[in-house]
């Protein structure tokens, strides 16, 4: 008597690490969210191909130069999602 057992819902990491508030852009977590959500599905000769084609466009993204030239000024990005 006395001690109990804190009941604790396990939830993915994947789903707790869209709750954190984070500096990244959303077309970043956006492309991370469905890279891990579909990755299980993939041999691993597609697993690189199959990322390149999801975060690719990231990369080149009018958000990916905001997040650059905010480095390098010290500043906060503005994410626009383009």
């Amino acid at each position: 008597m006395g001690t109990s057992n804190r009941g604790v819902i396990r939830r993915s990491s994947l789903s707790r690490c869209t709750e954190v508030n984070t500096p990244n852009g959303p077309l970043a977590l956006t492309a991370t969210k469905t890279i891990l959500q579909q990755q299980r599905d993939w041999d691993e000769g597609e697993f690189w191909a199959k990322q390149g084609e999801i975060a690719g466009p990231v990369m080149t993204s009018e958000d990916a130069q905001e997040g650059a030239k905010a480095f390098a000024e010290k500043r906060d990005p503005v994410w626009q999602g383009k």
